[in-house]
């Protein structure tokens, strides 16, 4: 399958072959813990490096979220299963602000049910 590999060190975002298993997807970004971010309403899904260091990092902002890794974009189906994204990588390029390098910040996020729940009623249609 395709993804769309988003790197800020050399700020592109390339289009890249891969299996969607784990394995791959650390190899693809350079580490060894990844963690989900901005879900998009058709199953898109960023994966990141879930273990930043608390030093600097080349960075890039996607809908508000501060990312201090590469990213992975994915697409997922109806059983959770990667497929290739539905999102055109433009989309993405007009999206995404490179910000250069960032003494990583975490921050924590709380949904309500209300609004995590509008990303289930897209994937699972009645």
């Amino acid at each position: 399958m395709r993804a769309y590999l988003i790197d800020p060190s050399t700020r592109t975002i390339s289009l890249v072959d891969t299996d969607g298993e784990l394995l791959s997807i650390y190899a693809l970004l350079d580490c060894q813990l990844v963690t989900t971010a901005a879900g998009q309403p058709n199953g898109d899904i960023l994966f990141v490096d879930d273990d930043v260091s608390e030093s600097e990092h080349d960075a890039f902002s996607f809908e508000g979220w501060t990312i201090y890794s590469k990213a992975l974009v994915l697409g997922t189906d109806e059983e959770g299963e990667s497929t290739t994204p539905q999102t055109l990588i433009h989309i993405f390029e007009d999206q995404i602000s490179w910000l250069g390098k960032k003494v990583f910040d975490p921050n924590v996020a709380f949904l309500s049910w209300e609004t995590s729940n509008l990303i289930w009623v897209g994937l699972f249609p009645n």
